[in-house]
């Protein structure tokens, strides 16, 4: 079946109001597709989540205006622009070097400004869910919204288990992290890869040369619930974590 989402915020996709825990996946960076969907998570959904479980998919501006893109590149939808992201900064042709960069850049910045955003009205929105014990997924930029709801968590709110799949925020937020993790019950399991040429390529030119979670640990050392895993020999790139939960999952175990 296929879940289209189509307003912003927390989306149930399967609700049991006498459940014991629930799950919520946060998208990334330019995933905000016109009838966006979450079918790339629910291989995973159906077999790993429990059944009485509820689950909500949880919608941010997160930027997609790939339309600007045209004048340099044939785009027919995301899938396009995922396949030319690596190579936006390298010399392919001088007509495009420069002018895709700075939108590309300030698309980036906006969609950043916006995940601060919306980690802090999902902080809220979760205010109705204390009784549950919740479990948070994200991948790429969905990270820092991530991030930012776990630095304005209100008392009361059990959050068990959080999962980054190649978190596209920074590394190094010593203090941040560490205020981060102590508002989890459970464990947060930050996935990278350094295979990760988006990330090496794209977010490090952004960002001013910071490193991301979604290539290196978060810089805490002895934190008992921070697991840093390394997945190079699972995940080949960015956009490479999906398909891969299956397994990556089974080797938690």
């Amino acid at each position: 079946m296929k879940h289209i989402i189509e307003k912003y915020g927390l989306i149930p996709i399967r609700e049991n109001a006498n459940c014991e825990q629930i799950h919520i996946f946060i998208n990334g960076f330019m995933s905000e597709e016109e009838n966006n969907n979450i079918n790339d998570w629910l291989n995973f959904i159906n077999h790993y989540i429990n059944s009485n479980d509820s689950i909500y998919f949880y919608k941010w501006k997160c930027g997609l205006d790939y339309t600007k893109w045209n004048n340099h590149f044939k785009i027919n939808g995301i899938n396009d622009v995922l396949k030319i992201i690596p190579f936006i900064f390298t010399k392919i042709n001088p007509s495009f070097n420069i002018a895709i960069p700075l939108f590309f850049i300030s698309e980036w910045k906006n969609a950043r400004k916006n995940s601060l955003e919306y980690g802090i009205k999902l902080s809220k929105s979760l205010e109705s869910f204390k009784k549950y014990k919740i479990n948070i997924y994200s991948h790429s930029l969905g990270a820092s919204v991530v991030k930012e709801l776990l630095l304005n968590l209100s008392d009361n709110i059990n959050i068990e288990n959080v999962y980054l799949f190649g978190g596209a925020t920074n590394s190094e937020d010593y203090f941040k992290w560490l205020a981060a993790c102590d508002n989890i019950q459970g464990k947060l399991f930050n996935f990278y890869t350094k295979n990760d040429l988006v990330l090496t390529r794209v977010y490090k030119v952004a960002e001013l040369g910071e490193t991301p979670i979604g290539l290196k640990p978060i810089n805490i050392k002895n934190l008992m619930n921070l697991h840093n895993i390394d997945v190079s020999f699972t995940v080949n790139g960015h956009f490479d974590y999906k398909k891969n939960l299956p397994t990556i999952f089974r080797n938690l175990k």
